[in-house]
């Protein structure tokens, strides 16, 4: 660290200190003659130049660190010497005049100022803490030189000293001041060798300079002054100057540099100190040498100066023979580092074969793990994942074969095996008599080097060739599913670093495993969402919030009739109605704002329309934001709405009809009534006529109401024997006066001898409709045409044919024609073929087009037979009139309509039966309380008569009675009820006998005569 430096120190005295030197040297250049005058001016000016450079050097070492502090501490301590003798000269001269001869005090401080400079050059040379300082041999050697010198300096002094009036201490001052010269210009020759790099350019060149011209300024000066008491001569005071200036540009530095440091320095090595040791020994020698043969060939001997010779050779002897000594103990010792070397390069080159094979089978088990990791990356299957894994884990470990078994229901199975561990595949043990079962259960590795000694489980025993082996646990997300282990063929013991390759492998088993099962579970759940999203049976869009379709399932055919491909990137607003683009942009707005929306929209069905109803929501977390839609199509709905409308509609009309068809019935019976009973009076052959057209009228009438009545009425499905043909003619009826307005002329044709179907009349009369209905609106553009009704027997099937001669189906349309809701008509529900189908087929049977051309359409229903032997039922019964099978029975007829009992009180009377009338339920009630009767008919539409405390009342006064009833206006559950047989209304007088002669007889049809007798 720099020192601060006091207040009292001029900034900088270089500058103007050497510009006094340069000024002393002009002016001792100028002076001539050099007076005495003169020479005090040169020892003032000398003065102060001193005082400048002690000032100089004292800065410089306050701001200097390291070897230029220590040679600035010399100068300013030797300068202080040399200012205290030249300042005691000058004094001398001021106060005597003249100058002193052979000063004493002078040659004192100047041996002083030299010796100062020797010890600051060996300070710096001997300093021990820098990486470069001299050893003690080498500072000897340097020594043994600088001695050499002086003697060469004082057998030179000794020559040329011819001056016997100096005092010996004179003499000893001025031989010191050259010795030391000497001795200095030895000790920076080293220095520069030494710590060149240390001192710089600056440094060197100033101090060398320096020390030069002071030497030679002090030789001139032990010489002139000194022993021969001259003067101080002109060229000793430019000596001086000159030595001044060479110290003062060594010590201080430029003004743009820093304060001097220590500088950075490369270290001396042996051999270069070995060189200077060498140097320094072998001038030492030289030197000697040439003194001894100075003294031995010239001049006067000199017995001081043989001795010291003597003893410097013996000296330069012991340090040559030291120098020799200690080489051959360096040699020796290089020796013995050379064989430590050899021996460590041989213990290295092994440890480096040993860690490069180790490296080698490092790298070999690295490269083989990712050659696994890639591989298992790519299969997702975990059979193959198991597989590859034993393979590489074999591969690794250098082993003869290996197994991995899973653990399932207290057994661990041989799932995947490897090289002579094939012995174990498909084989299956108990987990705690196997070796890979406890390793399982106890979840740590074992090893053996022998398998034969140890206590093996069986899976071991199996495979008999196994010796070195070691079992590892196998886990999948933290959970152990079994052991894998590898087996070599000869006795072999598992390193750990062996053991740590297997378990590191047997962990990215794991992570395979688990990411296998991620996988797979992933898989199998993007397939069931893609199976829900594409088996929907309503269409799915996900919409992006600029109203692009992103996804569709394959329910969006069905409804806009497009593949989902095509919908893929196209804008949903285009899917939709002008009219109602408006009101999807505001509720796609709402989703996106996080709200959900149900709403409905008219959409495109190739150049149909149909209406759809929207759900919609915000998908969470999606990016970009998308919502979810599912579209239902509500065609079929809203159509199924308007059928149910219809009907609703046509059941209240039925409602009505049914109504009106028994006002009607009431006066269509008496007609019919008093027809029959003028038919058995006397007429003549032209009113005869009239009273049979009347009843013929009559009975059609009755007929048609009784099929109105039957169509109308509402009831649960019956299945029965029905008769074709008879259902054919009372449908006929029913559509005869459709068909005529519509210019219709139609043809029927039914077979004799037609066997009944098992079927639901009005389920099958239904059908007869839709189809007669259909081929009249085909016929009708045209202005009417042929209608054919054909039945007969095909088999054991009844087939009906209803062929028309209008425009035929197109073969297009006739692929659709049974589907629910398809229609041709611009007013068609399509709902009466696909409904007459169903029918159809719910009886066992079909409804095909065997013929559609443009001559005209042929429809064929196809049925079962039921009994193709049976007798027909139904049909309009003939009873014979003589003898009447109720002659002698007593009957109760009651009724509300007068007209009707009179008309039957009057038929009996003629056939030979009594009939007791009542109008309602109570007047009933009397006439059984005082009459027995042997049957009842009761019309239920009379008053009172479908109370419960009516029948109650019958069966209990007259039980017998209550099992013979018919009844008229009776539905089908009251027939049951009432335990009774119903009779249609208008009936035949002569039906109604009938029907009364069956009860009576027990259900069997019979004569009169028969019954009379019974």
């Amino acid at each position: 660290m720099m020192r601060p430096r006091p207040r009292w120190l001029p900034h900088s005295l270089a500058g103007p200190t050497q510009g006094l030197c340069a000024a002393t040297i002009l002016f001792l250049l100028l002076s001539h003659p050099f007076t005495q005058r003169a020479a005090l001016i040169a020892d003032v000016l000398l003065v102060v130049q001193l005082a400048g450079i002690i000032a100089v050097a004292a800065v410089a070492t306050q701001s200097a660190t390291g070897t230029r502090r220590t040679i600035c501490l010399a100068i300013a301590i030797a300068a202080c010497f040399a200012f205290l003798g030249r300042l005691s000269w000058t004094v001398f001269v001021v106060q005597n005049g003249s100058a002193p001869i052979r000063p004493l005090l002078e040659a004192t401080t100047g041996a002083s100022m030299q010796l100062t400079i020797a010890i600051g050059l060996l300070a710096v040379l001997a300093r021990h803490r820098h990486r470069n300082w001299m050893r003690f041999e080498m500072l000897i050697d340097a020594l043994l030189l600088s001695v050499a010198v002086s003697m060469l300096v004082v057998q030179a002094d000794l020559g040329m000293s011819d001056n016997a009036d100096a005092s010996p201490l004179l003499r000893a001052f001025a031989l010191s001041w050259n010795i030391l010269a000497a001795a200095n210009m030895v000790l920076v020759t080293l220095l520069l060798i030494w710590r060149g790099e240390a001192l710089g350019s600056r440094v060197a060149v100033g101090l060398s300079l320096g020390l030069v011209t002071l030497a030679l300024a002090n030789f001139l000066y032990s010489r002139l002054v000194l022993l021969d008491g001259m003067s101080v001569p002109r060229s000793v005071f430019g000596l001086w100057t000159l030595t001044e200036m060479f110290l003062i540009y060594a010590i201080s530095p430029r003004p743009s540099q820093q304060p001097l440091g220590e500088s950075r320095e490369s270290p001396m090595y042996a051999s270069e100190s070995a060189k200077v040791r060498t140097f320094s020994i072998v001038a030492a020698i030289l030197i000697a040498s040439w003194s001894g043969a100075s003294v031995a060939f010239g001049g006067a001997p000199s017995p001081l100066l043989g001795f010291g010779l003597l003893a410097f050779g013996v000296l330069l002897a012991l340090r040559a023979g030291h120098a020799l000594f200690a080489q051959q103990q360096a040699t020796v010792v290089l020796e013995h580092v050379a064989l430590a070397e050899r021996e460590l390069s041989a213990i290295l080159e092994q440890r480096v074969a040993l860690r490069t094979e180790e490296l080698a089978e490092a790298h070999r088990v690295l490269q083989r793990m990712w050659a696994l990791g890639q591989q298992i990356a790519l299969e997702l299957n975990p059979g193959k994942v198991l597989q590859r894994f034993l393979e590489a884990s074999v591969d690794v470990l250098r082993a003869d074969g290996g197994a991995i078994g899973l653990v399932s229901d207290e057994r661990i199975s041989i799932t995947t095996t490897s090289g002579h561990g094939d012995a174990l595949a498909g084989a299956s043990f108990a987990v705690q008599e196997s070796t890979l079962g406890r390793v399982t259960r106890n979840g740590n590795p074992w090893t053996t080097s022998d398998a034969r000694t140890e206590r093996a489980g069986d899976d071991v025993l199996v495979c008999t060739e196994a010796r070195g082996l070691v079992a590892i646990p196998l886990h999948r997300r933290a959970e152990r599913i079994g052991a894998m282990f590898l087996f070599v063929r000869e006795r072999r013991t598992i390193t750990d670093r062996e053991m740590a390759h297997v378990e590191a492998m047997a962990d990215l088993l794991s992570v395979a495993l688990a990411n296998a099962e991620l996988v797979e579970t992933l898989r199998k759940a993007e397939w069931r969402f893609r199976t829900l999203f594409r088996a929907a049976p309503d269409a799915v869009l996900t919409v992006l919030q600029s109203g692009r379709i992103r996804e569709a399932n394959d329910a969006v055919q069905e409804l806009v009739g497009m593949a989902p491909v095509q919908l893929v990137g196209r804008m949903l607003e285009d899917l939709v109605l002008p009219e109602d683009r408006s009101h999807l942009a505001d509720q796609v707005a709402r989703v996106m704002e996080g709200e959900e929306a149900r709403f409905e929209v008219r959409v495109w069905h190739g150049h149909g329309v149909r209406i759809a109803s929207l759900a919609a929501r915000l998908l969470p977390e999606a990016d970009p934001p998308q919502m979810l839609v599912v579209v239902r199509d509500m065609t079929a709905d809203r159509e199924m709405r308007a059928r149910l409308a219809e009907s609703e509609r046509l059941a209240s009309a039925g409602e009505l009809l049914a109504g009106v068809a028994h006002e009607v019935n009431n006066p269509l019976s008496t007609i019919s009534a008093f027809a029959q009973l003028l038919e058995r009076e006397e007429l003549s052959e032209s009113q005869r006529e009239s009273v049979e057209v009347i009843r013929s009228e009559t009975m059609r009438a009755s007929q048609v109401v009784r099929d109105l009545l039957t169509f109308a009425r509402r009831s649960e499905g019956e299945v029965g024997s029905i008769d074709m043909n008879e259902l054919v003619e009372r449908t006929m009826r029913l559509r005869m006066h459709d068909l005529k307005s519509r210019s219709v002329h139609c043809e029927t044709v039914l077979a004799t001898d037609l066997p009944y179907v098992t079927a639901d009349a009005r389920q099958i009369q239904q059908v007869l409709l839709n189809l007669l209905t259909n081929a009249s609106q085909a016929m009708t553009p045209s202005g009417g045409g042929q209608l054919r009704i054909e039945t007969r027997q095909d088999g054991d099937r009844v087939l009906l044919e209803i062929t028309d001669s209008g425009p035929g189906i197109p073969a297009d349309v006739r692929a659709h024609i049974f589907e629910p809701f398809f229609t041709t008509k611009e007013d068609g529900t399509g709902l009466g073929l696909s409904v007459s189908y169903g029918i159809i087929a719910a009886h066992g049977g079909r409804i095909t087009i065997p013929k559609s051309t443009g001559e005209g359409t042929t429809f064929c229903v196809s049925l079962p037979a039921y009994d193709p032997n049976g007798n027909r039922s139904g049909g309009v019964a003939t009873v014979l009139a003589t003898p009447s099978p109720l002659e002698g029975v007593r009957m109760l007829f009651v009724t509300s309509d007068s007209t009707v009992r009179g008309s039957v009180q009057a038929f009996a009377r003629l056939r030979g039966f009594h009939v007791t009338s009542a109008s309602d339920g109570a007047a009933a009630l009397a006439c059984l309380r005082s009459e027995a009767f042997d049957l009842a008919v009761c019309d239920l539409d009379a008053p009172g008569l479908r109370e419960p405390e009516f029948i109650s009342s019958l069966r209990s006064q007259q039980p017998s009675l209550a099992r013979k009833l018919l009844f008229l206006n009776a539905r089908e559950d009251e027939e049951a009820g009432f335990q009774g047989k119903s009779l249609a209304k208008p009936f035949e007088l002569d039906r109604m006998e009938g029907a009364a002669a069956v009860m009576l007889n027990g259900g069997k049809r019979v004569s009169g005569s028969q019954l009379m007798q019974s």
